[in-house]
């Protein structure tokens, strides 16, 4: 690879070194990573640039027609479309070669085909901003390799017939648009290995990334490659999603089929992506390695094959790691889907992850680091995540839990109250919530009060925020004197009163949504 010159720019406060390629960010990243630095004119250079465009003084001289800078440095000589608007075709033996630094930038159209067997844009800025680039591979694919640091740099490339896709360079790829039919018999792999390639312009609309592969063989990004791209591969032969490095895939957005892993090992690395994934492999497993890599991540994932039956895991082992991510599985195909385990293995690693799971997906285990982590607090959708609460209260011996304050949230089904001894719950005050996070809850199993005042100047508040209502089930005052002044105040929830005597209820109401009702007459208002 060519290196393109070095700018050394020295003043009171401060020292560049800009080593092959720069970008205008403001960001912390950007300020302290080696080959790039913060362009402070941004107006005058939009996106990644070669070095010596950043100089001060400099004015571009040469652009392609489709308005790209095309001014190469000193000491560079490119030979390819000497007049800008140029016809480039390949060679006799089926090859474009634009190995000179801003080779072929100038180019109207490049055409190789109709047996094609490469286009090498080697040099640094070759094939840059070329928007009608057409590759008609042979019987053995067509290659295309993007290996000088922003080569193929703000693209359009279209072609069949293409054995493999291949932007090493730093920057290559970059803000294209690809639309690529892969060999059949020997599928391709889109790989975007260089630092920044195949990404997006952050708010540039007119520089967004965007590739649409068929018979593509999954995809590989490295450090911020894949940043706020779209990839659309839902006639993907097989592969993984591999983002490899700090926010390879950040923002990404990426619809794929046939997959076996989607695998996010760096810090943000797939950060606030969206992920969609039609019948994975069976086995299918994500797995989110580094700080952040996949917080703010959608994935959804559709199963119409029959033969797929278990997902192997969801491992979020780094902190923060999957915090926030959503995850919705579907399965529409006959019988059932598992998803072996959720793994939480570090510091708030899975903390308010949403999970969606379809009717005919069932969940195996979910493992939490210790409590005080933080690693599953406040996981939505996965019974196997929440705490284990309070299964039942039970106050069997006189004044057990007399005076008592409780408190339970999202108790699962039959979840009851047992008060069977005079003054057992006496003067209680218990808070029921159920808040949807626990998938399937439709009734409980009331409150049994069996002796004398064991449930009297009891406050029993019952809130359901879910969509659907609960049935709280029955209080039970089996004993004269056993609800005297007790309070029910029900929100969401269906609740009955049974009184043994007169004696039982007197000054006992209950509250329905506001409107208070006497426990032994809900016609009566309180």
């Amino acid at each position: 690879m060519t290196i393109l010159s070095k700018l050394l720019s020295l003043s009171t406060c401060t020292l560049y070194l800009v080593d092959s390629v720069i970008d205008p960010h403001l960001s912390q990243y950007y300020a302290n990573y080696g080959y790039y630095y913060a362009n402070t004119n941004p107006k005058s250079h939009v996106g990644l640039i070669a070095s010596h465009q950043a100089e001060p003084g400099y004015v571009p001289s040469i652009f392609g027609v489709h308005g790209q800078d095309c001014t190469m440095d000193s000491g560079d000589f490119p030979d390819k479309c000497p007049t800008p608007g140029d016809l480039l075709k390949a060679n006799v033996d089926g090859v474009i070669g634009c190995t000179h630094n801003f080779d072929c930038c100038t180019c109207g159209t490049m055409h190789c085909g109709p047996d094609c067997g490469e286009v090498n844009c080697n040099g640094d800025s070759s094939c840059f901003g070329v928007k009608d680039v057409l590759i008609e591979g042979g019987e053995l694919g067509a290659s295309l390799i993007c290996n000088g640091d922003l080569s193929c740099k703000w693209t359009e490339m279209r072609g069949h017939h293409i054995g493999g896709i291949m932007c090493t360079g730093d920057g290559a790829c970059a803000y294209s648009k690809f639309n690529f039919e892969c060999v059949t018999e020997e599928p391709c792999p889109m790989l975007c290995v260089g630092d920044d390639s195949c990404r997006s312009h952050e708010t540039d609309m007119a520089r967004q990334a965007r590739f649409v592969l068929q018979n593509s063989f999954g995809m590989k990004c490295a450090h911020d490659a894949c940043r706020d791209a779209t990839f659309i591969m839902l006639q993907n032969l097989g592969g993984d999603v591999l983002c490899v490095a700090e926010e390879a895939c950040h923002g990404a957005d990426i619809s794929i089929n046939g997959i076996g892993i989607i695998y996010c090992g760096g810090v943000m690395a797939c950060k606030d992506a969206h992920i969609f994934v039609k019948d994975p492999e069976d086995g299918f497993s994500i797995l989110c390695a580094g700080r952040s890599a996949c917080e703010g991540l959608s994935v959804e994932v559709i199963i119409t094959s029959p033969d797929v039956h278990s997902f192997r895991a969801i491992s979020c082992m780094s902190p923060e790691s999957c915090k926030g991510i959503k995850v919705a599985i579907e399965k529409v195909s006959a019988g059932q889907l598992m998803v072996e385990e959720l793994s939480c293995g570090a510091a708030k690693s899975c903390q308010n992850a949403v999970f969606d799971l379809g009717p005919q997906v069932e969940f195996g285990e979910c493992r939490c680091a210790p409590r005080h982590t933080q690693a599953c607090e406040n996981v939505l959708g996965l019974d196997q995540c929440m705490p284990a609460g309070i299964d039942n209260i039970v106050c069997d011996k006189k004044g057990a839990c007399k005076g008592n304050v409780e408190m339970t949230t999202n108790p699962a089904n039959n979840f009851k109250v047992i008060c069977a001894m005079d003054s057992s719950c006496q003067d209680m005050q218990l808070t029921v919530i159920n808040d949807g996070a626990r998938r399937g809850v439709t009734n409980y199993g009331g409150v049994t009060c069996d002796g004398t005042d064991s449930c009297s100047g009891m406050i029993l508040n019952l809130y359901n925020g879910a969509r659907t209502r609960v049935n709280a089930g029955t209080v039970a005052c089996n004993a004269g004197k056993s609800c005297v002044d007790t309070q029910i105040h029900a929100y969401g929830m269906n609740v009955d009163v049974k009184c043994f005597d007169a004696s039982a209820c007197a000054g006992c109401t209950v509250t329905w949504e506001g409107i208070c009702s006497l426990c032994s007459d809900p016609r009566q208002p309180c």
